[in-house]
C-alpha cells in the first residue's frame, strides 16, 4: 500500500493503512482509530500501551513527514499539554450539530522551508458528516 492508496475515513490499528502510518497494536490499544480527510490526519481517540515511551510523537512526525497535516479536536489534560509543546496552533472548526469545535493544527514542513514553519491546513470542515463516531469535545469542567 503507498500512502495515495489510502482512503478517506477511518483508520484502525494494524489495518493496512494503519501499519503505512506507523499506527500499529505493539504501540496502540485496539480501540485507537484515525480519520483521514484528504490530506487530513485526525487523532480523535488513542491510547498509547506504553506511556512516555514516545509513540504518539513517532507517529505525528511521521504523518507530518508523509505531508499530512495533523489535527487533535478538543484536547484535554495531558493531551492539551503535548499539542501546546509540539507548536500545534489553535483553531476552530465548524461541526453541523455542535456548531464551533476547538481543534489543533499542525502542517506538514515543506521540504524548502525551516522545520519551525507551519503551512495552513487544507480544509476547515470538520470530518464527521460520514463519520459513524461522532467526535465531541466533553467539557472542561
Amino acid at each position: 500500500m503507498r500512502v495515495e492508496d489510502i482512503k478517506d475515513g477511518k483508520i484502525e490499528v494494524n489495518s493496512p493503512a494503519g501499519k503505512l502510518l506507523g499506527f500499529t497494536s505493539d504501540k496502540f490499544t485496539e480501540v485507537s482509530w484515525l480519520w483521514k480527510k484528504g490530506k487530513t490526519i485526525y487523532i480523535s481517540f488513542i491510547e498509547t500501551k506504553q506511556k512516555g515511551k514516545g509513540h504518539l510523537k513517532q507517529l505525528v512526525k511521521r504523518l507530518l513527514d508523509l505531508g499530512f497535516t495533523v489535527k487533535i479536536p478538543c484536547p484535554l489534560g495531558l493531551m492539551r499539554i503535548i499539542v501546546v509543546k509540539w507548536g500545534f496552533r489553535k483553531t476552530t472548526e465548524y461541526h453541523p450539530r455542535l456548531g464551533e469545535v476547538e481543534v489543533w493544527v499542525k502542517g506538514p514542513v515543506p521540504s524548502d522551508t525551516a522545520s519551525t514553519h507551519d503551512r495552513e491546513p487544507h480544509s476547515q470542515t470538520y470530518p464527521t458528516k460520514d463519520n459513524p463516531h461522532t467526535l465531541t469535545c466533553p467539557s472542561d469542567n
